[in-house]
């Protein structure tokens, strides 16, 4: 999917996360989430990954959608 949109990630440090990154990567995954579909997949990798890792809580923030 992000080498479908031309989106370029290979110069983020996904290990060493400071603010401005942050907000990079929200707005990549603004682009990226375009579909309830896409949302409802996302969301499920990421509450499988967290729970192969024994995580117990987890909040997950986005900003609005139309969906």
């Amino acid at each position: 999917m992000v080498m479908e949109r031309n989106i370029n990630i290979d110069h983020i440090d996904f290990y060493n996360i400071n603010l401005k990154t942050a907000f990079e990567l929200f707005k990549i995954s603004t682009e990226l989430i375009n579909s309830y579909d896409v949302l409802r997949r996302v969301t499920s990798e990421i509450i499988e990954d967290y729970s192969k890792q024994n995580c117990r809580y987890l909040e997950l923030m986005s900003t609005p959608k139309a969906f």
